[in-house]
């Protein structure tokens, strides 16, 4: 009878041990990313445009904005050795609104058990970049090739994926120019912060940062625009010399008047301007603007 009862319990913990089993390999299998072939994936977008006459975005790609796609598991905390969708080529249309058609080859489909991805989608404003292991190189200095836009709020499955990839930008942006009074060559030092950082497209995190950019500037230069990285704090010149006569360290005014400074923010403009007549050196900033706002970068 005893031996009868052991057996009988040795059964029962089999039984219990391969249906946990086959419970675990049904949990691991609706969470496999195994694409459906009859959901394919389809994506619009919309990015944001310069606007200044002197800041247009020229290019030579017609009316598409080239970027580099990817996708993950949208519960994701750290990146994938092997992204859903990794370093694929897209386009964005050109238009209005936040609905634009985006394109990509090869084509990609939803997983089939229902497991939501994140898309992430990055460019610069003369064309495609991409990300290594899931961050983003940022560099600050003059040229289109250092603004940086990215996509990373959309998430998604096979049964609800309504919504659209906002490019946001990375990059401040700083403009330095002569007033409209400026009667004299003025030269100058800014402080623009690290030359270089990375910046994490799960976390949202700068980091990195190394090295540090100076911005030379003269009014011989006309209106100059420099893209800074985020965090940067400005609050004088240096190395000012106006008229041939060096004046040493001028700290930033603002319309009033009184000393001001400013922390650079993502996404946003601001503007320096230096005005020198026979008898005073004025160095002003106006309020920053949201550079996000006004539709499309404009292709020409």
């Amino acid at each position: 009878m005893k031996r009868t009862l052991i057996l009988l319990l040795q059964a029962a913990a089999v039984l219990l041990l391969t249906a946990a089993c086959q419970a675990d390999l049904l949990t691991e299998q609706d969470e496999t990313l195994i694409p459906d072939p009859s959901a394919p994936i389809e994506l619009s977008g919309s990015a944001p445009i310069e606007t200044e006459a002197s800041g247009v975005v020229t290019r030579a790609d017609g009316d598409r904005l080239p970027f580099t796609l990817y996708a993950v598991p949208s519960s994701s905390s750290s990146w994938p050795a092997a992204p859903y969708i990794n370093k694929v080529d897209a386009t964005l249309a050109s238009g209005s609104g936040t609905a634009r058609a985006i394109s990509f080859s090869p084509a990609a489909y939803w997983p089939v058990g229902g497991q939501s991805l994140k898309f992430i989608g990055v460019m610069k404003a003369n064309g495609a970049t991409t990300l290594s292991s899931g961050s983003v190189s940022l560099t600050a200095g003059k040229g289109e090739d250092k603004d940086v836009l990215l996509s990373n709020n959309f998430t998604g499955n096979k049964s609800n994926h309504s919504g659209s990839m906002t490019f946001n930008r990375l990059m401040a942006r700083l403009i330095v120019k002569p007033g409209a009074d400026n009667k004299q060559v003025v030269t100058c030092n800014i402080n623009g912060g690290s030359s270089s950082a990375t910046y994490n497209v799960l976390t949202e995190a700068t980091s990195n940062q190394s090295g540090t950019y100076t911005i030379n500037y003269s009014t011989n230069s006309d209106s100059q625009t420099y893209y800074l990285i985020p965090g940067t704090e400005i609050s004088e010149l240096t190395n000012v010399a106006a008229g041939g006569t060096y004046k040493g360290t001028i700290q930033l005014t603002n319309n009033s008047g009184a000393n001001t400074s400013f922390t650079t923010t993502a996404g946003y403009s601001y503007t320096i301007e230096v005005t020198a007549s026979q008898v005073k050196l004025t160095i002003t900033t106006n309020n920053s603007i949201g550079w996000e706002n006004g539709g499309d970068i404009n292709l020409q």
